[in-house]
C-alpha cells in the first residue's frame, strides 16, 4: 500500500522576515516530522516579474505526516495524491503554485483538464526538469479549501524569472503566455492562484 502523503503549507507570522521564517521551519518544524522534501522561500522574489509572485514567504513540506503547530507560524496541511509527469532529483530553483478549481467545474473535469490538457502544454512550453502535481484529496484540521499544489523545477533561476526563457524563447513568448493563460482559465479559479519562488531540497 502506498504510504500517505501530506503537503503542509507554512507561512510566517506578522512581521517575520524571510530569514527568521526559514530558520523557524528548519529548526522548529522539520526535526519533528518524517519529511521527504522542503520547498522553501528564503528571500523576496526579484523585481520586476511577469508572473505575479507572493512576496510573503512560504514553505511546503512533503511528508508522511502533517506539520505540527509552531508558535509564530501559520500551518495548514493537506492529504494529497502526488504524481510527477517528469521527474528528477529534488534540488534547485522552482515555482510552487497553489490553486482551487474553477467554480461550476466538477472534480473529474477539473482533473482531466489539468492532467490531460494543461500539463502537456506546460511541459512543451516551459524549460522544466521536474513537474510535480499534488492533487488535494482532503484539507486537514480546518485548512482552507485548495485543489492543487504544483511544483515546476528548472535548472537555473533565470529560466523562471526571465519570461522569454520560461515561455519558449523571444519569438514564441507572447503567443505561449496567451496559450498558457487561456488554458489555465479553463479549469482554475484565477483569483485563488498563489505563486512562490522556492528552493527545493530533499530532506528524507
Amino acid at each position: 500500500m502506498t504510504p500517505p502523503v501530506v503537503s503542509s503549507v507554512l507561512r510566517p507570522g506578522a512581521g517575520q522576515s524571510h530569514a527568521a521564517f526559514a530558520r523557524a521551519v528548519r529548526e522548529s518544524v522539520l526535526p519533528r516530522m518524517d519529511a521527504r522534501e522542503l520547498w522553501l522561500t528564503e528571500r523576496a522574489p526579484p523585481r520586476p516579474l511577469v508572473i505575479p509572485m507572493t512576496r510573503t514567504p512560504m514553505a511546503v513540506i512533503v511528508a508522511a505526516d502533517a506539520a505540527p503547530p509552531v508558535a509564530g507560524l501559520r500551518v495548514h496541511a493537506y492529504r494529497v495524491r502526488p504524481s510527477a509527469p517528469i521527474d528528477a532529483e529534488p534540488g534547485g530553483p522552482a515555482m510552487v503554485t497553489l490553486f482551487s478549481r474553477r467554480r461550476g467545474l466538477d472534480r473529474d473535469d477539473f482533473l482531466r483538464r489539468w492532467h490531460d490538457g494543461h500539463t502537456p502544454l506546460a511541459l512543451r512550453v516551459h524549460p522544466l526538469v521536474r513537474y510535480v502535481r499534488h492533487v488535494v484529496e482532503v484539507p486537514l484540521d480546518g485548512a482552507p479549501p485548495l485543489d492543487g499544489i504544483v511544483l515546476e523545477q528548472v535548472r537555473d533561476l533565470a529560466d523562471l524569472v526571465r519570461p522569454w526563457r520560461f515561455f519558449g524563447g523571444p519569438g514564441a513568448m507572447i503567443r505561449n503566455m496567451v496559450r498558457v493563460g487561456l488554458d489555465a482559465r479553463g479549469f482554475i479559479d484565477l483569483s485563488t492562484i498563489e505563486n512562490q519562488l522556492v528552493a527545493v531540497e530533499s530532506v528524507g
